[in-house]
């Protein structure tokens, strides 16, 4: 799960600017943290971004320049099978195919290729953060070696770090 990408569709959640927004077909995966020399670090993270498509009139891929949307591992309270899907906010969505990333402040809704992908995406994200959370209350060296990068780096954590 920590090395891969995977395929899925993102339905964001409606705002009170944007009443109803389209899903994306996004290519998701397992970030690892990286430790600063200024004794600070950057979480893991679940992240994604727009799949890159190719065009069809030429033989280049379109190159995808926005920053990707993140959640830190350890800012994940829940994963769950989507047990209610209101279908006014997601009119598109095939329910047996979701699943939901809960934080203490956003519900995140993704859609998987078919329930047998569903199934190893949820048991292997929930898995990933149990297993970050344990080693990290248990003050084991090994969550070092498997969720951060082996190298500190210079300099101070980027901003989008900061308020993470």
């Amino acid at each position: 799960m920590k090395s891969e990408q995977f395929r899925l569709l993102w339905h964001p959640t409606p705002t009170q600017t944007l009443r109803s927004r389209a899903p994306l077909r996004v290519t998701a995966w397992i970030e690892r943290g990286t430790y600063l020399l200024s004794q600070a670090f950057v979480q893991p993270k679940f992240m994604w971004r727009p799949a890159r498509e190719m065009k069809l009139d030429s033989n280049r891929p379109t190159l995808v320049t926005e920053t990707p949307e993140r959640i830190d591992l350890l800012d994940i309270a829940r994963i769950q099978d989507a047990p209610n899907i209101d279908r006014r906010q997601f009119p598109f969505v095939k329910k047996c195919h979701c699943f939901l990333i809960e934080t203490q402040t956003e519900i995140y809704l993704f859609e998987a290729q078919s329930i047998q992908d569903k199934k190893r995406i949820v048991f292997g994200l929930k898995l990933t953060v149990s297993r970050l959370a344990s080693l990290i209350m248990i003050r084991d060296t090994k969550a070092v070696e498997e969720f951060f990068e082996p190298v500190s780096v210079p300099g101070e954590a980027p901003n989008f770090a900061v308020g993470s």
